[in-house]
């Protein structure tokens, strides 16, 4: 979770007039630039603009989602979370957003079909091996060399490598016959 204080200065650059809200349609115009600020877009597809931290003066990123719900309704509750109602995360008008708690959101986002309990691995937006390497990975432990030096080998972390050997990240199919 992203610190307050980051919104707590987005929602500040707001009030004395460098950042304009425009909820309608999700965005916000830098009056300095005369244009939207370009959101960075995240491997799960968030939308987040930079800030200048109030500690540090450096940029940090903040999910325009939340800005755009604060601008409007104020500091979201301790606990509480933003949730897309059309399940498209660059959809960031505030006729689209609700406030939930956790379990809500990942309802919402399983009955739209969006929440996957996809296992580790391949499929994943952050996987580290195909089931190739994985395989390569256990028979060359089984067959004696030590998970780090095989880590090392194949540039991966050695915990990563303990979850593919111990079937925590590939999972080895039983089929029964």
């Amino acid at each position: 979770m992203q610190s307050r204080a980051y919104y707590d200065a987005a929602l500040e650059a707001i009030a004395d007039g460098r950042w304009v809200p425009d909820p309608a349609n999700g965005l916000v115009v830098s009056s300095k630039l005369g244009r939207a600020l370009k959101p960075q877009v995240s491997p799960r597809g968030y939308h987040s603009i930079g800030v200048r931290s109030p500690f540090t003066g450096k940029s940090h990123l903040v999910l325009l989602h939340r800005v755009i719900w604060e601008s409007v309704h104020g500091p979201i509750p301790a606990g509480l979370q933003i949730n897309h109602l059309d399940g498209d995360k660059g959809n960031n008008r505030v006729t689209n957003l609700e406030v939930v708690d956790q379990v809500g959101n990942m309802r919402h986002a399983h009955d739209l079909g969006l929440f996957k309990n996809i296992p580790r691995g391949v499929n994943r937006w952050n996987a580290k091996a195909t089931p190739a390497l994985a395989a390569s990975i256990r028979e060359r432990v089984r067959n004696g060399e030590t998970q780090t030096v095989v880590a090392r080998s194949v540039g991966l972390s050695q915990s990563i490598v303990s979850d593919i050997v111990n079937g925590k990240r590939w999972i080895i199919p039983h089929f029964s016959g």
